[in-house]
């Protein structure tokens, strides 16, 4: 047995047993990342700066998809919160789910919000379909999702120029800017440029090759070339 055939042996034991976080993360990357987009169609982003949130799960291609994970290890006393935060910034808010717990949890969500269950074979279901949240959003949660270069080059890239400001009033002037720009303007320009944050074409070809325990390091894991290979010959390894 190779090693990354014992790491997909031991991941199947914890999608039986012991359904943590990076399960559902790990089966969301299979799944929903690399079953349904083609290589460098998508970006995958990992604890994903939400305004005063942050989201497990982002994925971005022609507009926004967050997942937020709540297994039936989590407690449920942030939830509100994070899909208040969500739904201000993002077209499709989903929550991730155990099946055991989806019938509980569903007339809690907001309607627009989507439900996805994990069922006993490790499959993951839609249970509603999110709506599309873009009437809804927020110019200025999503200026406080962004990185500087981020948003200074949304403003570049809508008014040629940044504000009139000091260094340290910049970033002041930068949202007060961003909260007089139409939300789906706001929106378009934030999936472009997020889009060029982590682009997946490599990564995502190089995540087919290892062992499917290992899909979701594969995606959001930042390796060079090198190291990837090592580490891709180093799961053909013997395990002992």
């Amino acid at each position: 047995m190779s090693i990354g055939e014992l790491l997909d042996q031991g991941f199947e034991l914890l999608v039986q047993n012991y359904r943590n976080e990076y399960v559902y993360k790990n089966l969301i990357a299979q799944q929903l990342v690399l079953e349904r987009h083609a290589p460098g169609e998508a970006v995958l982003l990992s604890e994903f700066r939400a305004y005063e949130s942050l989201a497990d799960l982002v994925i971005i291609n022609g507009t926004s998809t967050v997942y937020e994970i709540k297994s039936e290890l989590d407690n449920l006393t942030r939830l509100d919160k994070q899909l208040n935060d969500y739904l201000k910034i993002f077209d499709h808010v989903n929550v991730v789910t155990h099946h055991s717990c989806s019938a509980t949890l569903l007339p809690h969500l907001p309607e627009t919000v989507g439900l996805i269950e994990l069922d006993p074979q490790g499959k993951l279901n839609t249970v509603r379909e999110p709506l599309s949240n873009l009437a809804h959003l927020s110019s200025l949660a999503m200026f406080f999702s962004l990185r500087q270069a981020e948003y200074e080059g949304i403003l570049m890239a809508i008014d040629g120029k940044l504000p009139s400001a000091t260094p340290a009033l910049m970033m002041r002037a930068c949202a007060q800017r961003f909260a007089q720009l139409s939300p789906s303007t706001t929106h378009d320009m934030m999936v472009r440029i997020l889009k060029q944050r982590d682009r997946l074409h490599s990564r995502d070809l190089y995540s087919r090759s290892l062992p499917r325990a290992m899909t979701h390091f594969g995606l959001s894991t930042k390796l060079t070339r090198q190291a990837s290979i090592q580490l891709t010959r180093a799961m053909a390894l013997p395990a002992c």
